[in-house]
C-alpha cells in the first residue's frame, strides 16, 4: 500500500513539473511571440536563400562541364579551365586540353599539361597523363625513350588492366620500330603467357600481329583522351 501511494505522490510530481514546464513556455511564448517568429521567418529565408544558392551552384557545374567536353579550341578550353580552376571537372578538362595541344604539335605545351596531371590525385587521370606522355615523347622522335617510359609504366603493380596492355603493346611496338629484337621479344612474352581468356582484347589482338609481322598503325597509336 505505501509503495502505491510512493508511486501516485511520483505521478503528481512529474505532472505538476510538466505543467510548470508548459507554462513557462506559454507566458514566454506570449511575451516574446514576436521575436519568435521574426527568427522563425529568418531561418526560412536563409533556408530558402541555401538552396537557391545549391540549384544555382549544379547548374553552373552542369553548364561548365558541357562547356569542358564540347568547346573544340584550344585556346578556348584554356579559358574554361583558367576561369573555373575549381571545378571537379578540371584535371579531365586539362587532359583533354593536352590532347588538343598534341594535335596542333605544340608539344612542349602539352608536356607541361602532362607533368602536372601525373600528380593528379585522381589515379585515372594520373595513369592516363602518364601514357600520354610516352606517346608525346615518340612524336617527338625520342623513341628509346619513349619505350622506356611505356616499359615503366607497364610494371606499375596499381595500373588498371585496360591501361596495363596498352602500356605493354607500345613497348613493344616502339622497340619493333627500332629494331631492338631482344627488348621486343621480351615485351611479347607478357601477352604469351596471359591467360587464354584474357588475349582476345583489343591490345592483346593489336599484340599478337605485331608478333607475326603484320602490325599496322592505327589511330589508336597516339594520346587517348
Amino acid at each position: 500500500m505505501t509503495k502505491e501511494k510512493n508511486m501516485n505522490k511520483q505521478n503528481e510530481n512529474i505532472a505538476e513539473l510538466t505543467y510548470d514546464e508548459l507554462t513557462h513556455f506559454e507566458e514566454f511564448a506570449i511575451k516574446h511571440g514576436k521575436n519568435i517568429f521574426i527568427i522563425s521567418a529568418g531561418l526560412v529565408i536563409l533556408v530558402a536563400l541555401f538552396l537557391l544558392i545549391q540549384k544555382y551552384s549544379e547548374n553552373q557545374e552542369i553548364k561548365i562541364s558541357w562547356q569542358i567536353a564540347n568547346t573544340q579550341k584550344a585556346g578556348d578550353l584554356n579559358n574554361i579551365i583558367n576561369k573555373n580552376p575549381r571545378h571537379p571537372a578540371v584535371p579531365l578538362a586539362k587532359l583533354r586540353l593536352a590532347k588538343m595541344l598534341f594535335d596542333e604539335k605544340k608539344y612542349d605545351d602539352a608536356m607541361n599539361i602532362y607533368k602536372e596531371l601525373v600528380f593528379s590525385d585522381q589515379p585515372e587521370i594520373a595513369y592516363r597523363a602518364k601514357i600520354n606522355f610516352a606517346y608525346l615523347l615518340e612524336s617527338m622522335g625520342k623513341n628509346s625513350e619513349a619505350a622506356a617510359k611505356f616499359a615503366e609504366i607497364g610494371d606499375q603493380k596499381t595500373l588498371p588492366n585496360d591501361l596495363l596492355l596498352e602500356a605493354k603493346y607500345n613497348t613493344a611496338r616502339i622497340y619493333n620500330s627500332i629494331g631492338d629484337n631482344g627488348k621486343l621479344n621480351e615485351a611479347l612474352s607478357f601477352f604469351s603467357n596471359l591467360e587464354n581468356s584474357k588475349k582476345d582484347s583489343f591490345w592483346c589482338i593489336k599484340a599478337e600481329k605485331l608478333g607475326t609481322g603484320n602490325a599496322t598503325p592505327t589511330k589508336k597509336d597516339q594520346p587517348g583522351n
